[in-house]
C-alpha cells in the first residue's frame, strides 16, 4: 500500500464536537495534511513527517484551503473528521515519510517514528487519535 490519496476538496469536520483551532502556517499546507507546531519557528504549523523526532508530535489535520507561510489555517485537533480519502474501516493511519501525508502501519520502515494520527470509523471518516509516542520502528 502507499500514502493515502487525499482529495483536499473532500476534507472536513464530521461532528459538532470536533475541536478546530486557528494557527499560523510556516509553509505551504493543504487541507487534509497532518501538521505539528514547530517550536523553533514561532510555534507555526508545519507538515508532520515520521522521519524526524521533533516533527512527529502531530498537532492535528489541516482543514483550510491551501495556505502559504504566514497564512492562518484551521486545524482539527480532536474529534471526527472527513478525511478526503478512501480507507479501511478500523484501520489506524500513521504519519508517512512524505511530509504531511498518512499511511497504514504496514508501510512503516526501520527507524520511522510510529505515531498514529486517526482511525477510520467509516470508509471516509476517522476519529483523531494523535498518538505522539516517540517510538521508532525496529
Amino acid at each position: 500500500m502507499a500514502d493515502l490519496s487525499i482529495t483536499a476538496a473532500n476534507v472536513g469536520v464530521a461532528s459538532s464536537i470536533t475541536k478546530v483551532v486557528v494557527v499560523e502556517a510556516a509553509e505551504a499546507i493543504t487541507r487534509g495534511m497532518a501538521v505539528y507546531r514547530n517550536g523553533s519557528n514561532s510555534n507555526k504549523a508545519t507538515k508532520a513527517i515520521n522521519t524526524a523526532s521533533a516533527s512527529t508530535a502531530v498537532y492535528g489535520i489541516a482543514q483550510s484551503e491551501s495556505a502559504s507561510d504566514g497564512d492562518f489555517i484551521a486545524v482539527a485537533t480532536s474529534g471526527t473528521i472527513i478525511t478526503g480519502a478512501s480507507m479501511t474501516v478500523g484501520q489506524l493511519y500513521y504519519l508517512s515519510s512524505t511530509a504531511g501525508k498518512l499511511m497504514p502501519y504496514a508501510d512503516l520502515t526501520t527507524n520511522d517514528y510510529i505515531n498514529g494520527v486517526y482511525r477510520a470509523t467509516t470508509s471516509t471518516k476517522a476519529i483523531l487519535v494523535l498518538e505522539n509516542n516517540g517510538i521508532q520502528s525496529p
